[in-house]
């Protein structure tokens, strides 16, 4: 791992999964990451350049409505807006009921909102909380087309093999039909979905979405975002479970310590959508085998979604 350079090292309580951190991407380009291990390890990364070096803070959180004994599974953050910071966190945790025989867990999902411009503190204590009939696994969210208008919805993963939809209306978080809005994630091969995720594209017309089982299926999808149909789709069956997939461009640009943490006005990520005029690549990678890259995924799904290139772990 040469040329890299260690920034922060924190130690926590108890282990962290792969759903415990997410981004808060910023409209001027900044990013910070947010990791939860626990109720006890709540805390913030804050990285900012100072003579040529990168430096990072850790500020610890407090996010209200999870009680000291639960189980965090998984943390997703969203940036509602385009021109100004308005960040919703959605949190999914477990608690186990102790004076029952055999022990169960009740499990739930916290949605943390504020105005637009409000701090983390105070979006930290405005909680909307649903109970779940599942276990968790990943939290998302992904951009529908309805009436010509944009729109997200939280996507998350469950134990019942499917992929829940939930819209926030008048002070309720309320589950949606995911077919209804994203038809690519109805039929999830009757396996659990250990990771999923969907960018737009072409003015948010299509969208590419893709998921990845516990029984080695992933999935990739060109949908007509506008029609809520299935354009183009292709399957493929791993030997161990998929966990993780990530759709990216491959830029012809550089970075440097200058641009590293931040970047231009002009610049500035859309992370919901993906530049079709870039490369676009899809990042498979599973349990077992060796993870695989998909080159030109746009091109190539259209001629069997040929294998472009490898990578070995």
């Amino acid at each position: 791992m040469d040329g890299l350079v260690q920034s922060v090292v924190y130690d926590t309580s108890s282990p962290a999964n792969i759903y415990s951190a997410t981004v808060m991407q910023k409209v001027d380009g900044d990013q910070q990451i947010v990791m939860i291990a626990s109720k006890k390890d709540m805390i913030t990364l804050k990285s900012k350049v100072i003579d040529d070096k990168v430096e990072t803070s850790i500020v610890e959180l407090n996010f209200s409505n999870i009680p000291s004994n639960a189980e965090i599974i998984s943390i997703h953050c969203i940036n509602r807006c385009k021109e100004f910071d308005d960040f919703v966190f959605g949190i999914t945790y477990a608690l186990i009921i102790e004076d029952e025989e055999p022990e169960t867990a009740e499990t739930f999902l916290n949605i943390y909102s504020g105005f637009p411009g409000s701090s983390l503190e105070a979006i930290m204590e405005n909680c909307k909380t649903l109970k779940l009939d599942f276990v968790p696994f990943q939290l998302n969210h992904a951009i529908y087309m309805s009436e010509l208008q944009k729109n997200s919805m939280w996507l998350l993963s469950g134990s019942d093999k499917k992929i829940h939809a939930y819209k926030i209306e008048e002070q309720e978080i309320l589950e949606q039909k995911v077919e209804e809005y994203f038809i690519e994630f109805e039929d999830t091969k009757d396996s659990i979905v250990l990771c999923f995720g969907s960018k737009s594209y072409s003015n948010y017309k299509k969208r590419l979405s893709y998921y990845g089982c516990e029984t080695g299926y992933s999935m990739l999808a060109i949908v007509d975002s506008e029609k809520n149909q299935i354009l183009h789709y292709f399957l493929e069956r791993f030997e161990s479970p998929i966990t993780v997939m990530q759709l990216f461009n491959i830029h012809k640009k550089t970075v440097d310590i200058d641009n590293i943490l931040s970047v231009k006005d002009d610049s500035i990520p859309d992370c919901d959508s993906i530049d079709e005029k870039e490369q676009v690549c899809l990042l498979v990678g599973s349990a077992v085998e060796s993870a695989v890259v998909y080159m030109q995924v746009l091109e190539c799904v259209e001629k069997r979604f040929k294998k472009c290139n490898h990578i070995n772990r």
